[in-house]
């Protein structure tokens, strides 16, 4: 006795047993559900597709039908008109209305009579190919038609193709495919319309219909609870509460199955690394504190600007280049941009300025400290701004300077006419907000 895998064809277990009294001879087969339902009697012969019969040995073969592979859904629909149809023309689109109706299947059909349209309307949301295949003929010489593909009334003009009628009564067929990414209730049809005055002409024949190319699997039952993203474990399904989905608020959650954003990983040590070479790497994590950390495997830690607090500190990186002695305002790097001071807060800040000519060895290496305080207004600087000069190979051309603009704090820095050179500061703040 050889059991069939029955995934493509059946729902239950087809069984293979032997019987007699087949035609053509020889010993006959007959073939059964399990449940009964279909039965096929005095069968000598089972033609298998290619690849899929495999001879085990000892009068035992094995019909493979493919298991989790997958065959385009059953939903069909069609309208079909054999001609004898007169439709009036214009010169925007009007959509064909036929009133004959072919195999319909899974689909609703939303009939010609009247003024609407035939139209077919998918019952599940999925992909589907649309065939168009028609022949017309003008009662007017000297015109163009152009017919196309609707969703909803709106036309595809991709679809679009174009006819010339070059006498009276003249014929021209028409043929359109595309596939079309529709949701359940969706109508499609087909419409025409006339570059010329309106008038009618005759339907020798149309046939439109919509296929289902959405993939149904062969078989198989998810694995882990409903929400969990399936996987490959060892050639069967595999699914866990640790890798989330959340259809409700589209959100995707690794190590918890109630994601709180688009992405939520949790993980009470390192959440996130990015990886280089699997030796050098960065790791980016909330620690147990909700500060955000940021470890390379390089050495230099980082700590940003803590959010949603008002005790803060930031760490900012600027730049500038100049080639005169005109002051200048280094920007933020990346990005560009200002340091700037929120409503009621004030900083304690310190910068270590480098300034280095091009192809030279001269150089200034300068510390400022200071304090900024902004109410309603503009920001100010409180007190004075210290000063510390580490070395300064220009003998005081140069300099460094911090200021308060609007409100933003700027470091800015002074070069010299005909020197080309390049600054870099580090900006380190201890903010208090409220």
């Amino acid at each position: 006795m050889v059991r069939a895998n029955t995934g493509k064809k059946f729902t239950g277990t087809t069984l293979v047993t032997s019987g007699g009294g087949g035609g053509g001879g020889g010993t006959a087969l007959t073939v059964e559900e399990q449940d009964g339902n279909p039965t096929v009697t005095n069968v000598n012969t089972i033609r298998v597709s290619n690849g899929t019969l495999t001879n085990e040995g000892g009068g035992i073969v094995s019909i493979i039908t493919g298991g989790g592979g997958s065959t385009p859904s059953a939903e069909y629909g069609e309208v079909v008109d054999d001609g004898g149809t007169t439709i009036t023309l214009a010169t925007t689109y009007v959509g064909f209305n036929t009133g004959d109706v072919g195999e319909l299947s899974g689909m609703t059909f939303s009939a010609g009579a009247g003024n609407d349209p035939d139209t077919l309307a998918p019952n599940s949301d999925g992909v589907y190919q649309l065939v168009a295949s028609f022949s017309i003929a003008s009662q007017e010489a000297n015109r163009a038609i152009t017919a196309a593909v609707s969703v909803n009334g709106t036309i595809d003009t991709d679809t679009e193709v174009v006819r010339s009628f070059s006498s009276s009564g003249s014929s021209g067929s028409f043929s359109i495919t595309k596939l079309l990414d529709l949701t359940a209730g969706d109508e499609v049809g087909i419409e025409i319309k006339t570059n010329n005055t309106p008038n009618t002409l005759d339907v020798d024949n149309i046939s439109f219909n919509l296929t289902s190319m959405t993939n149904s699997s062969g078989g198989g039952t998810p694995a882990g609870p409903s929400g969990a993203v399936q996987y490959n474990n060892a050639g069967s399904f595999g699914g866990s509460s640790q890798h989330f989905y959340d259809d409700s608020n589209l959100r995707v959650g690794i190590g918890t199955s109630t994601p709180a954003r688009k992405l939520d990983v949790k993980e009470t040590t390192t959440q996130l690394r990015l990886d280089y070479n699997g030796t050098e790497y960065t790791d980016i994590f909330s620690d147990g504190g909700g500060e955000l950390q940021i470890i390379p495997s390089g050495g230099v830690v980082l700590q940003p600007t803590a959010l949603n607090s008002t005790n803060r500190h930031g760490s900012y990186v600027l730049d500038a280049f100049t080639t005169d002695a005109t002051s200048t305002n280094m920007d933020l790097r990346p990005g560009g941009g200002n340091m700037v001071l929120t409503t009621n807060s004030t900083w304690f800040f310190d910068a270590l300025v480098i300034g280095k000519q091009d192809a030279s060895t001269n150089a200034i290496t300068i510390k400022l400290e200071g304090c900024i305080l902004r109410e309603a207004g503009s920001a100010a600087i409180q007190g004075a701004v210290f000063k510390f000069v580490v070395h300064d190979a220009s003998a005081g051309t140069w300099d460094v300077d911090a200021i308060a603009s609007g409100n933003n704090l700027e470091i800015q820095v002074t070069g010299a006419a005909g020197t080309t050179i390049d600054w870099t500061a580090h900006v380190r703040t201890t903010e208090v907000q409220d």
